[in-house]
């Protein structure tokens, strides 16, 4: 029995580089908040996705609730600050999606979003973002569906 066991842990151990090298998803996620006035309270939000060649996400509506698996983007609920607007997004298409027999939107290369909070309390250094997305291929035929939770650094420095 040990040795069956001993065997097991050395071949899951052996083949554990391949199963990382199986599961990399090829989209990488990051964001960083940003006060572009002189404005104490009001920080903008971005998040950035580098989306690898030959792949990409579908963009989000919030109306939308067929598929394709739109992305969904969402700053952590806190006291300490508050979403002033709807989030924005840069970098997506329009298309006729066969699959789907109907428009969609969707991003290839980089993909920019923008939320703008209000500051409740001055000494807030990271929030946190909450990240649903499928990331495909139509030329491989593949998609993962990648949940994420990203830290986002606010710059306490005024940008001009």
């Amino acid at each position: 029995m040990i040795k069956v066991f001993t065997l097991s842990i050395s071949m899951l151990v052996s083949q554990a580089p391949f199963c990382v090298k199986a599961q990399t998803i090829p989209i990488e996620w990051k964001g960083e908040g940003i006060r572009k006035s002189n404005n104490n309270d009001t920080i903008t939000v971005y998040i950035m996705a580098t989306i690898n060649d030959g792949w990409h996400v579908y963009s989000f509506a919030e109306d939308e609730v067929e598929p394709p698996f739109i992305t969904k983007i969402l700053l952590e609920k806190s006291v300490d600050y508050q979403i002033v607007n709807k989030m924005e997004v840069y970098g997506e298409k329009e298309i006729y999606g066969e699959i789907f027999n109907k428009k969609i939107r969707l991003i290839s290369g980089d993909a920019l979003y923008k939320q703008k909070i209000f500051l409740m309390k001055k000494n807030i250094k990271t929030i946190y973002a909450m990240i649903e997305c499928q990331v495909c291929s139509d030329s491989l035929g593949k998609c993962f569906f990648v949940e994420e939770k990203i830290a986002v650094p606010l710059n306490i420095q005024d940008k001009h």
